[in-house]
This record gives structure tokens, sequence and C-alpha cells, in this order.
């Protein structure tokens, strides 16, 4: 059969005559193989003695062996980038096996030592053609929770649609979801978050409840009213804003027009596409925290620096690791700063130390900051906004990109003046004076006021005399 013609099938049906097994390729990657989606992860599902099986085809193949689950018997061979999941089969035969599977999609098999036809009790390859998620079985959920995850994270990566029936039955068990360990969530969640249209399937989730069980601080934001520049509460502008930062990432020549050069390198950097994705859901997450009244209005003081922290301990229950968390939590924390210089610009009062502040508070996702402050712009459109805002906003990261290349060709350079140097010249103890002083000299260094290591101790002391 010329589905399987990748696979050793030599190799399985030698093993299936010494283990007097049956061997199957079943679930997942029957399916991507109808569809004509690159496979590399294989599900091997036999009769069999599972352990020995998966041993003997890893000596076979030369594979390296990884036991993922001794209790359920699930084994894993990695033969360069190919993976073979090898699972025993459940029930009597294949069909039973099948029927206890969670999807119709995923509920279909192939014979490996008689590869001539898909075994499919279920309807599932009709199912694929029609591009549906239709569950088997309640029961599916219950054995499973994860399952209502997997069937939005699927629907996502296929762009398929989910059945009322299924639906409904997702509806009707997922309080169970919180029977679920944490890390096996947020393994469906970062798979979700890798699909191009995340923002459409969590609206979904959102409407059935499940975020009061897995993310309960995003159920807070629902109803929680904003000022005359927003149009919609929390909730519905932080899907909103992940809608318009998806739109972003797929085109971003659609919202900047210079600089696009360092956009497309900065989302070349590695998972910074997801951290964008989560800084755009969670950017608000700190408002309802933070909710007060100035005379008639509304007010949010601070709920970028409390977002921040709320978002870090929401993820720290997710078992994100360090890396992640912190990236998003920069994000979050820094989101409201292009708007703060945006004030000043439209003045014509900003200063390079007000831009250089953003800079080094951002970091390396100062363009990521940008990015989602346009996300949050675009999915803001009260009466009290002001107008072409998205304009001003592209001005400003234009002006802010000048000096960020500038930042960064100095920044790569060796320094003028060390911290050792500043303590000499000036006879100070190790004290956070230095830090200052070489800060404001990089800033000098950057506008083009010092060039040279005489011309910085020059303006140090200058500095030095009038301001210390």
């Amino acid at each position: 059969m010329e589905l399987v013609a990748k696979l050793p099938l030599d190799i399985f049906k030698e093993i299936a005559e010494i283990y007097h097994c049956k061997l199957y390729l079943t679930g997942g990657s029957v399916r991507d193989l109808l569809l004509n989606r690159e496979i590399k992860d294989w599900d091997i599902t036999s009769s069999g003695d599972i352990k020995r099986i998966a041993d003997a085809f890893s000596k076979k193949v030369k594979g390296k062996l990884i036991i993922l689950d001794e209790v359920f018997q699930t084994y894993r061979i990695i033969k360069g980038g190919t993976i073979f999941d090898f699972t025993l089969l459940r029930g009597g035969d294949i069909l039973e096996d099948l029927r206890l599977r969670d999807y119709t999609i995923n509920a279909l098999a192939i014979d490996l030592l008689n590869p001539v036809s898909i075994i499919d009790p279920l309807g599932g390859a009709s199912d694929l053609k029609r591009r549906r998620i239709h569950l088997i079985s309640p029961s599916a959920l219950c054995s499973d929770p994860l399952r209502i995850l997997r069937a939005f994270r699927i629907a996502a990566e296929l762009n398929f649609s989910i059945d009322e029936y299924t639906i409904s039955s997702i509806k009707d068990y997922v309080q169970l979801l919180g029977r679920v360990a944490k890390e096996r969530i947020r393994q469906e969640l970062d798979l979700l978050f890798s699909t191009p249209k995340v923002s459409y399937w969590l609206s979904q989730m959102g409407d059935l409840g499940i975020f009061k069980v897995i993310l309960p601080e995003l159920e807070a934001l629902k109803g929680i009213i904003q000022d005359g520049f927003h149009h919609l509460d929390v909730y519905g502008h932080s899907l909103l804003t992940l809608a318009y930062m998806e739109e972003i990432l797929d085109n971003p020549a659609r919202f900047f027009s210079y600089h696009l050069d360092i956009i497309r390198d900065y989302l070349k950097g590695s998972k910074h596409n997801f951290y964008l994705k989560w800084a755009a859901l969670c950017h608000d997450i700190g408002k309802p925290a933070c909710k007060g009244k100035r005379g008639n209005r509304i007010t949010f003081y601070r709920h970028d620096q409390v977002g921040a922290r709320i978002f870090s301990n929401m993820v720290d229950r997710l078992r994100f690791s360090k890396r992640d968390k912190e990236a998003i939590a920069l994000l979050i924390l820094n989101h409201m700063r292009p708007f703060y210089l945006l004030k000043v610009y439209k003045e014509g009062s900003l200063s390079t130390r007000a831009v250089h502040r953003l800079i080094r508070a951002a970091g390396p996702h100062t363009i990521g900051t940008f990015l989602l402050a346009m996300a949050d712009s675009l999915a803001s459109a009260g009466e009290e906004k002001p107008k072409d805002y998205e304009g001003h906003l592209k001005a400003l990261f234009n002006h802010v990109m000048d000096l960020y290349k500038s930042y960064l060709r100095i920044k790569e350079m060796p320094r003028l003046v060390t911290g050792h140097d500043i303590r000499e010249w000036f006879n100070l103890p190790p004290c956070p004076k230095v830090g200052i002083l070489l800060r404001e000299l990089e800033r000098a260094q950057i506008s083009g006021e010092v060039s040279t290591r005489e011309e910085a101790r020059a303006w140090l002391e200058r500095k030095f005399k009038y301001k210390i």
C-alpha cells in the first residue's frame, strides 16, 4: 500500500512472526496520511508484549528507546528525526481499541502485516472529508478529560469544525478538566498557540466555560467595562488584540511601512511568535485587580505591573519554563510604554533619554513591545480614541527604531570607559553613581555627543562637576 511505503514493513513482519502478534498503524498517523500531511511521529499499536516488541524494533532500526509510561505500556523509539510510539492494544481486538479512542478521525488503523485497506469502523474517513471533529462517546472525555482541549487543538491544526454533538458533550464535561495534570494542559496549549488562528478557538473555548477551569485569570476579564478609548470589555478586547496580533505576525507590512527588516528578523527569534500571542491575550490581565475611578473616568493604574505578576503566577501553575514566563511577563510589563511615549512624541518633546529607557526596559523585546502596542491599539475603537492613532504609533516606532539601531551598534562596540575608569578618575568607591554615569555616557555615545575615550572623559568631567 503506497500510504505506508515509507515504513519498514519488513521489520514489522519479522517482529510479528517472532512474537506472534498483530501490529497496526493507528490514530493520528493514519489521519495525517489520508490528509497528505508530513508525518514525523508514527503510532504503532500491538497485541503482543509491547515492551519486548519496542525493544526489538529499536535494535533493528538502531534507534533510541524511551519509556514514556510503563504503567500504560507506552514506549518511544527515536531514529534520526522520526519518532515511533508503541502502545498496547486495548480491548480484545483492533475494532474494540478504535472504539475506545476519542474522535472518529483518530479511530483509523492500517494492518501493517497486510496494508491493503483502512480499518474504519466509526466513519472517520467520512468525517475527514467533511472536515469535522466528531466525538465517539462522552465516555472518552471521562476517561481522559484532556481530550476536551485536544478537540480544539486538532481543529485549529487542521482547520476543521467541531460538530454540535461534540460541543454539547464538551460543555457537559468541562469541569473534569480540573483533574488533569497542569503539565498536560500546558502541552496542549503550547500546540494550540503554534497554530495561526488560535484567537478563534480560544473564543470558542471561553464560551464553553473552559477558562473557568484552567485559566480563571482570563475568565475574570469578562464584564470588566473600560473607558471611552475602548469599545469592548477587557475580555473581548484581549481576544481581539490576539486576533490582530495574528494578523500582524502573518503580514507585518500591512501595519508597518519601515524597518520591516528588523521586524522580520525579530519574528524569526525562537518562540517570539508564541510570546507575542500570549502577551496579546494577557496584556490586560491585571485590570480587574486595578480597576478604580477618577471622577467619572474608569482607571486601571499600574495594571501593567500587576498583570505581569498575575501572569507569572498563572503560568507557574501551568509549569511554563522560566525563560518563556519571563519573556512574556516582560512584554506585559512594558506594553503601555509606547503609549506613554506617544503622548510626548505628538507634542514634539520626546527625549532620546526617554526612548533609551524604553529600550533598556524592553531589551531584546523592544520590537515585540511595539507589535503588541499596535495590536492593542487596533483592538480599541472607542469614541474617545484619537483619529489616526495607529498612524502616529507607526511614526513613533520608526523614530524609536532609528535610535534602536544606533543603540545596538554602540552596544556591540567595546566600551569607551569602564566603571573602574570612573572610580579611578573621580576617586569614587563602588557605588550606584558609577552605574548611573555609565548609562548616561552610553546615551551620549548613541546620540553622537562622544565618540572617543578622550571625549568621554571630558563629558564625564562636565557631568561630574555639575550633577554629582
